[in-house]
């Protein structure tokens, strides 16, 4: 019996081949960090009399315009400082920029929808992200409940993108990827309409303080 070893991609390095997951994983924790910081949603844009599609929009706006930042000095340090050498470099940078645009709305959305409540339920979706997205084991290892949320959460497709465009793999499922990510954004924008929305509507809950006097 006879037996063949064919490798389609490989890593030059263990770093090169965890450099997929960390860097998925930095997106979604940077982008995370910002719902601490920024409100998704203002009280001011929620007053005016725009569309509820165009607050949602202006909202998402900061966090896109910071993701891309984000994203962009990632790959720069990865490729310059830490001599990464991506396979295919510029469309690593496009498609780390698409996995930014879905993170940011979907963050956004879930936590301008249930407010604080969502930055907990972004944190929960992380943490099942870690152990379903393939990024340090196969996936098809994991328990069956595990699969489904492999297959409905966007971190493991986003690893299994960038190991095609760093180690050179066949890249056919990149197109297809990059649709699920934009699938992703516009659910975000759903939600944050929603929320808008919701919270247009004032109750006396809204307008009376936490501490009376």
């Amino acid at each position: 019996v006879a037996v063949s070893n064919v490798s389609q991609a490989k890593a030059d390095s263990y770093g090169a081949g965890l450099a997929p997951f960390f860097l998925t994983l930095a997106l979604w924790i940077g982008i995370f960090m910002l719902v601490q910081a920024m409100r998704p949603i203002t009280q001011r844009a929620l007053a005016s009399n725009a569309p509820a599609w165009k607050i949602a929009v202006g909202g998402w706006l900061p966090f896109l315009a910071v993701s891309v930042v984000q994203a962009s000095l990632l790959t720069l340090v990865v490729n310059l400082a830490l001599g990464l050498n991506p396979a295919h470099p510029v469309l690593m940078w496009l498609f780390m920029l698409a996995a930014a645009m879905a993170f940011s709305a979907i963050i956004q959305g879930i936590v301008a929808l249930l407010g604080s409540p969502g930055k907990l339920v972004v944190l929960i979706l992380l943490v099942l992200q870690l152990v379903s997205s393939g990024g340090t084991f196969p996936w098809q290892t994991t328990p069956q409940p595990l699969h489904v949320v492999h297959e409905i959460l966007p971190m493991g497709y986003v690893v299994t993108g960038m190991r095609h465009l760093i180690y050179g793999a066949d890249l056919s499922m990149i197109v297809p990827t990059v649709l699920g990510l934009l699938g992703y954004t516009l659910l975000g924008a759903a939600m944050s309409t929603f929320a808008v929305r919701k919270h247009k509507y004032w109750t006396l809950k809204t307008l009376k303080p936490e501490i009376a006097v």
